[in-house]
This record gives structure tokens, C-alpha cells and sequence, in this order.
């Protein structure tokens, strides 16, 4: 899925998003009680979008919840048949406490036809996803169409024996990958041809050009090759019949980080040395850069990460932080 992502995106960085987030989703037919389950997921093409915050409220009743809240980041959101909405769980107008100071949080999936979507998707990059935001008003959601990652997962096998939240990190990191291969690739197109201001030299016959490119080369694949080992890795504890360890799963935020932030470092490269021309809306490399930088401020590969790695390694706990989103009961420390 991560190469395939990667490929997606290195044609049009909105179009990879959309396959990874959608995709990526998919895995909640294995979290959710087999009615909803096979309810959401009938058909081969069914695409579920939307937010995962805790935006909307979800007040209990018989069967089910009546759900209403309004959540942004609806990536997806127009070719969707369903939506999904993190909504904390009521009870006689008080939310439902499972420890001090956390409420009962639920995912809760709703037909896209109970939903508004609201225009407000005016970003700098990944323009073309329509991550606008949505809502919905008092939608009643039966029990069977929720869940939370803390969850059991209803289904065996490898796929669901991942941290779900942290699995979800290697897609989105896969993303920059394609959009940086993009980029390296519209630079090599132009090289040949294209003069600086006052050179006698392309920037294909410049010194300067060939070494910062060897350098972005270097600092993507090393990146990418990080992220396939870890993932590989990690696929490898679960074909062996086990969740993996906190610290493994600290490892998949951590390459998902790095792996997207390299990939920008190397699109933020070219489109420095692609020149003036780099800076209008309609050139594709300007478009990559804006691209490249809206992901990587998902908050599974903001910068923050490394902080929360660098804790955890020297002897820190961090499993307040959201690195425990998909902890479940009985995990391996």
C-alpha cells in the first residue's frame, strides 16, 4: 500500500492523498462489529472519508447514538458514500467518563447523505483533495456502526494486529514520497534547457545544481528506504501473531515523520533551484512544494514527533501524548 501510494502521488500529490486516506480507512471493516461492517463496506467501491478529533457529541439511546458535531479535514469527503466523525459519548447531558479526565470516545460512521459539506477547503496545497468541512445534526448511528481503536479488533490476521493510528502514519508519509519523485522528475525535464539569469550554463551543466541534487536524492531515499523497513518490520511482528510493543510502535510515528519531512527537504530543493519561474501557481513544481508542505503538517508527521521519539528513548513515558490513540488493553509494553 505504501508503494502504491508513493506511485499515486508522484502524479498528482491530492489524487495520492485521497487514495491513502480513503484507503487507509478501508481497515475499519476489521475494528467494526460485523453488521457494520458489511453494512459500510457492501461494495468494492465503497470510499469512507472524514476526521478522526473528537469533534461532535454523541448522546446514547436505545440501539445506538444520536450524533451531531462538525469536524474539518473532510479529505475525500465529495466521492464518499459514508463519513466518519470522532464524537465524545452523552448521557443524560454529561459526558460518560472512563477514568478521570477522559471521556468515552467513539468513531461514529454516517451516510454522506445525512451530512452537509461546507465550502472551506482555501488552502496552500493538496487543493484538489476537498477536504472541506462537514456535519451532521442529531443523525441517529446505530451501535454497530461505532468503535474506538482501544477496541478488540473484530477480525484475525496481520492487517489488524497493526496500531492502526500508527500504521495510518506510514500512508500519509508515503504521500510526500510520490510528490517529491514528482519533483525530481520535473527538474531532470527542464534541466537540459534551462538557463539562470546571466549563466552560460543549464542547470543540467552547473556544479552547484548537481550537488544539491545528490544531496535531495540522497535525503529522500534515505528517508523511503527508512519507512519500508520499518513497515517491514512491523508487518513481520504481525505475521507472527502479535501486536507489537509500545516502543515498535513509537518506531512507526517516527519514520512516518522523518520519511515526509526528508521528502520535503528534497521538494523544497528543487523547487530552489528550478528558479524564478518556480514561484507562479500554475507551474507543477510550485504546485509539489505546496503540496509536499500541507501534508507533512498532519499531526503524524509534524515535527513535534521528534520530541515525543527523543522522550521516549531516553527513558520518558509518553503514552499521554497521542502516540497511544490506538493502545488497546493487554498491549506488550
Amino acid at each position: 500500500m505504501v508503494r502504491a501510494i508513493r506511485t499515486l502521488a508522484s502524479g498528482d500529490g491530492s489524487a495520492g492523498w485521497c487514495a491513502m486516506l480513503s484507503g487507509a480507512y478501508a481497515a475499519f471493516g476489521g475494528l467494526l462489529p460485523r453488521a457494520g461492517a458489511e453494512e459500510v463496506f457492501d461494495k468494492p467501491a465503497t470510499i469512507l472519508a472524514g476526521q478522526l478529533a473528537p469533534n461532535g457529541r454523541a448522546r446514547r439511546v436505545a440501539g445506538g447514538y444520536r450524533v451531531s458535531g462538525r469536524w474539518p479535514f473532510g479529505s475525500n469527503c465529495h466521492h464518499a458514500r459514508w463519513l466518519v466523525g470522532g464524537v465524545v459519548v452523552f448521557e443524560e447531558g454529561r459526558p460518560v467518563m472512563v477514568r478521570d479526565g477522559l471521556p468515552l470516545i467513539k468513531l461514529a460512521i454516517f451516510r454522506k447523505s445525512e451530512a452537509t459539506i461546507f465550502d472551506t477547503w482555501r488552502t496552500t496545497g493538496q487543493r484538489a483533495t476537498g477536504s472541506h468541512d462537514y456535519g451532521c445534526e442529531d443523525v441517529f448511528v446505530p451501535e454497530h456502526r461505532t468503535f474506538w481503536f482501544s477496541d478488540e479488533a473484530r477480525e484475525d490476521g496481520p492487517l489488524y494486529r497493526l496500531p492502526t493510528v500508527a500504521a495510518f502514519g506510514a500512508a500519509i508519509a508515503a504521500v510526500n514520497l510520490g510528490v517529491a519523485d514528482h519533483a525530481l522528475d520535473l527538474l531532470a525535464e527542464i534541466a537540459p534547457s534551462k538557463k539562470p539569469v546571466m549563466s552560460a550554463l543549464t542547470l543540467q551543466q552547473k556544479p552547484n545544481v548537481h550537488d544539491r541534487v545528490g544531496v535531495a536524492l540522497a535525503t529522500h531515499e534515505a528517508g523511503a528506504a527508512y519507512l519500508e523497513r520499518v513497515v517491514a518490520e512491523a508487518w513481520a511482528i504481525a505475521e507472527a501473531g502479535r501486536r507489537p510493543t509500545f516502543a515498535e510502535r513509537v518506531r512507526l510515528w517516527l519514520v512516518a515523520t522523518h520519511a515526509s519531512q526528508c521528502a520535503l527537504q528534497a521538494t523544497e530543493a528543487v523547487y530552489t533551484l528550478a528558479g524564478s519561474n518556480s514561484v507562479y501557481e500554475d507551474n507543477v513544481i510550485d504546485r509539489c512544494l505546496r503540496d509536499a508542505r500541507t501534508a507533512a503538517q498532519h499531526v503524524m508527521t509534524q515535527v513535534l514527533n521528534y520530541e515525543i521519539a527523543g522522550k521516549q528513548r531516553l527513558g520518558l513515558a509518553v503514552q499521554d501524548s497521542t502516540w497511544a490513540l490506538d493502545a488497546r488493553p493487554g498491549d506488550p509494553a
